[in-house]
């Protein structure tokens, strides 16, 4: 029997085949896990939905979004005593960042306002090198004075 590829995760209701967010919670002391919810994180000030990025902290819980993902198989938790809002572990694999699986995804999920454009993700990449660039002062990266 072949182990099924991809991540374990907690799983909050979604089926095979269906598409996620996917998000890090690490409570302070503990081992950080990740989960999958049919919901984004929101940011915890402003209760803004986020696609990716630290969200804030609560009660020394730290919460960072990490784009989208599709479950491929989901399994029971053998626990009787896990949470009972969670359905259970589930395998995911990643959805590539700006791409068009991601934007149906968010779309099919309500949320096509975070949808980020592969341009706009290329741009934020260069901005970023460039400011590292920069602060680092090293005069052989390509993105120096630019």
């Amino acid at each position: 029997m072949s182990t099924p590829r991809g991540i374990r995760v907690r799983n909050y209701g979604l089926s095979e085949g269906a598409a996620g967010f996917l998000y890090e919670v690490a409570p302070q002391g503990e081992i950080e896990h990740l989960e999958l919810s049919d919901e984004p994180c929101l940011t915890n000030r402003s209760h803004e939905p986020r696609l990716r990025g630290w969200c804030g902290s609560t009660n020394n819980c730290a919460t960072t979004a990490m784009g989208l993902a599709r479950v491929t198989t989901t399994e029971a938790h053998p626990d009787e005593d896990w949470d009972p809002t969670a359905a259970g572990w589930a395998r995911v694999v990643r959805i590539a960042r700006g791409s068009a699986e991601e934007t149906a995804a968010l779309a099919a999920l309500g949320y096509p306002g975070l949808a980020e454009s592969r341009s706009d993700y290329l741009a934020a990449v260069a901005e970023a090198l460039e400011t590292e660039a920069a602060e680092s002062g090293d005069p052989t990266n390509l993105f120096a004075g630019s």
